[in-house]
């Protein structure tokens, strides 16, 4: 049992790829399923080998991924750069998949009063996270 879930971004090379799929692998209770991990093709197909991600539902970009799995996950957690986020944030929510983002959520004060409006009317879910777990001196 467990819940299914996506990366966008995090790929094998990124500062918070490993990390975070370190973190879902703890307790089991989270399955890595499907993923558009890098815009640069190599590196998307490296990283879903090394998560053990099927090819076939392995994307090029976010609207693939939401579009063909939007029903079959419990969440999509977003690894992008910051400045990314809040386009990835409204497309999810529009998809209705719960999300889960890497700190940052977004950039200015008005993307986030945004982002909570819609939460709202849409009684939707989103968290943040602060993967510092790797961190010894925490």
């Amino acid at each position: 049992m467990g819940f299914n879930v996506a990366f966008i971004g995090g790929a094998v090379n990124s500062a918070v790829g490993s990390a975070h799929k370190a973190a879902i692998d703890l307790e089991g209770n989270f399955h890595l399923v499907a993923g558009c991990f890098s815009r640069n093709k190599d590196w998307n197909c490296i990283s879903a080998d090394k998560y053990s991600v099927s090819k076939d539902r392995l994307y090029t970009n976010i609207n693939e991924l939401l579009l063909a799995e939007a029903n079959r996950l419990d969440a999509v957690i977003i690894l992008t750069p910051t400045s990314n986020h809040y386009g990835e944030i409204l497309l999810c929510l529009d998809s209705n998949v719960p999300i889960i983002c890497e700190k940052s959520m977004v950039t200015s004060s008005l993307e986030s009063s945004r982002i909570k409006e819609i939460l709202a009317e849409k009684n939707s879910f989103l968290a943040v996270t602060y993967n510092y777990t790797g961190y010894p001196m925490l």
